[in-house]
């Protein structure tokens, strides 16, 4: 299996712009998405995870989501596999893989690890040992300031309720998921099971994740702040479409040093 292909991966904290901007270089460069999203991966969990519409999956397709019912266990080795046996599939049909996910650890273990044997007891990744990225990788992180993201966050939150996250939670759970399982620990999954049971009140369940998933986005900046190989752009709503056209350009001058396919 060949690893040695052009390689976009969009990081940055839950609700900066990750998904606006993969449809843009997809569209642009005849990319296709592969999510590096740990709970993306679940069926039936679409509105506290923000997959995509089903309308923009037919016209740009996206792997390694809706792969495995939410009773079910899912590993970073699994993820790995997956992921690779998808990019190989893009490099054969010369698609350009664009990896788009705010899970670190799944970012990390594809990118620099792809020959890493994780083993359910020892998860971590050897950092210490951290490997050049095996792809031709371009690696674009996304940040914001901070008051203004968090703001977003509320928003999408808010949003998410009036779509019916409570019903899905609740759907969830009549289909036999169990609280417990791996899928249920989710940021807006988790918080509104003791809704469903009636021990929580719901804008209790609310304000705790927009609280949870604050502290989410710090620790996603935190990792991927690590990475020595992302090139960071500022988001700002006022010059969104700025970032975008300069982001996209810094696509066009990667892949024209890297590949003849998709400059």
């Amino acid at each position: 299996m060949t690893l040695s292909g052009p390689l976009i991966v969009i990081v940055g904290p839950t609700a900066v712009g990750k998904t606006a901007l993969s449809l843009s270089l997809a569209e642009r460069f005849q990319g296709e998405i592969v999510s590096a999203d740990a709970m993306q991966i679940y069926r039936g969990m679409d509105i506290g995870t923000a997959k995509v519409e089903t309308e923009i999956q037919k016209r740009i397709p996206h792997h390694l989501i809706d792969l495995v019912h939410p009773r079910e266990p899912y590993t970073v080795k699994q993820y790995q596999d997956d992921a690779l046996r998808v990019i190989a599939d893009l490099y054969a049909r010369n698609k350009l893989p664009i990896v788009v996910g705010g899970s670190g650890l799944y970012v990390s273990a594809l990118v620099y690890y792809p020959d890493y044997h994780f083993q359910a007891h020892a998860p971590r990744l050897p950092v210490r040992e951290r490997k050049k990225s095996p792809f031709k990788l371009m690696m674009i992180g996304l940040t914001m300031n901070r008051e203004e993201l968090y703001k977003r966050i509320d928003a999408r939150v808010e949003a998410m309720m009036r779509m019916g996250l409570l019903d899905e939670v609740r759907s969830l759970l009549q289909e036999g998921v169990p609280p417990q399982a791996q899928s249920m620990q989710a940021l807006g999954y988790k918080e509104l099971v003791p809704v469903v049971r009636g021990e929580r009140g719901l804008e209790e369940a609310v304000q705790l994740i927009k609280k949870r998933t604050r502290h989410y986005a710090k620790r996603q900046f935190t990792w991927f702040r690590s990475l020595s190989d992302v090139k960071w752009y500022e988001m700002d709503e006022t010059k969104t479409d700025r970032t975008l056209q300069k982001i996209s350009e810094d696509v066009a001058g990667f892949l024209k040093t890297t590949s003849n396919t998709f400059s």
